[in-house]
Order: C-alpha cells, then structure tokens, then sequence
C-alpha cells in the first residue's frame, strides 16, 4: 500500500507541476491575444506580427505542456487559454486574408474553437463600427455577413456545459450584438442615402 500511495504521489506531484506551468503560459497566450487584438484595431501593423510571434511562441509552450499532461486537454482552465488563442488568430485572418480560419490550421479542439469563435463576434462589431466611422459601409458590410454566417452555423449547438461551457449564453449575447449592429448599419445606410440624394438634388 504505501508503495502505491508513494507512485501516486509523485504522479500527481508532476500533474500539479504541469498544472502551475499550464496557468503560467496561458496567462501569456491570453495577453499576447489581447496585445495582437488591440493591435489590429488600433492599426499598429508593424506591431502585429510581433504580437503574433509572442502569441504561437507561448501556443506551442502550452501545446507542449498538455503532451505531458493530456488530462488537462479538455479542462474549463485550458479551454479559456486556447479559445481565446483562437479568437486573436482568427480576427487576424479575417482582417488580413478574409479568411476565416479552421480548427485544424489552428491546432485546437473543437470546443476552443467554437467558444473563441463566438467571442469573435464582439470583435468583429468592433471592427465593423470603427470601419463605419470611416465611412467604409461597404467593407463593414462584409465583415457583418461573416458574424452572421458564424452565428448561423453556431446557434443550433446545444449541448451541456460539460461538453460545451457556457456557450449558450454566448450564442445569447452573440444574437444580441448581431440584431442591434444590424440596426445599427440599416440606420447609417439609410443616412448615407439620404445625404448622396440631398447632394444630388442641389446639384
């Protein structure tokens, strides 16, 4: 008995010693996604890639982390890091490629992915109102058809949240932030019509 009390001790000593690792370097995934997402809107280009660079050196660290532990693969903990990995990758592809990137380029679970996704839709709105505020309607346009095909291919999910933590209600808030954007874009729309047929009617 002791034997096998002491084999699990030191088992779980290592597990715990990944665990602290594991928090460790998602504190860096989730600040370097911060830092590539803040980047992006405040059109710091030349400091993207560097966040970027920062953002898959701390990826891999915690990819390699979960080899070692692959118990941690599917915790709440992780998943957070890893979802929000995939909202900043994502964003960036959109903006830079207009291409929205897969779970299998981005090296992640379908859970991550799906939650950093619908987090997407929040920056997305961001985006699409600072493009707004450029008078961009058009390309602002774009960007609000790519969160309505997003919400649309999601909000049929219904699992629990031990399959799926807390998506529901980000499907809530996703359906919430499409419906007043899309109100939002009809008015701005509707006032640029209306300012080009003034123009024109006193030329």
């Amino acid at each position: 008995m002791r034997e096998c009390v002491s084999r699990a001790d030191e088992a779980l000593n290592r597990r715990d010693s990944v665990r602290e690792e594991l928090i460790k370097t998602g504190r860096e995934v989730v600040r370097a996604s911060g830092y590539v997402i803040t980047s992006i809107h405040a059109g710091r280009l030349s400091e993207v890639d560097a966040n970027l660079g920062k953002l898959a050196e701390n990826f891999n660290r915690l990819r390699e982390a979960l080899r070692n532990q692959p118990c941690f693969e599917y915790s709440n903990l992780v998943i957070d890091y890893l979802s929000e990995y995939v909202e900043a990758v994502a964003f960036y592809n959109l903006t830079k490629n207009k291409k929205l990137v897969t779970p299998e380029e981005l090296g992640v679970d379908h859970v991550p992915y799906i939650v950093g996704l619908l987090d997407l839709i929040g920056e997305l709105k961001r985006y699409v109102l600072n493009l707004l505020s450029e008078n961009l309607i058009r390309e602002a346009q774009e960007y609000f058809s790519v969160m309505e095909v997003i919400y649309e291919h999601l909000h049929h999910l219904d699992y629990p949240d031990a399959i799926l933590p807390n998506v529901r209600r980000r499907i809530d808030v996703a359906r919430g932030v499409i419906e007043s954007l899309r109100s939002f874009i009809v008015d701005v729309r509707l006032r640029s019509r209306s300012r080009k047929e003034g123009s024109a009617s006193q030329d």
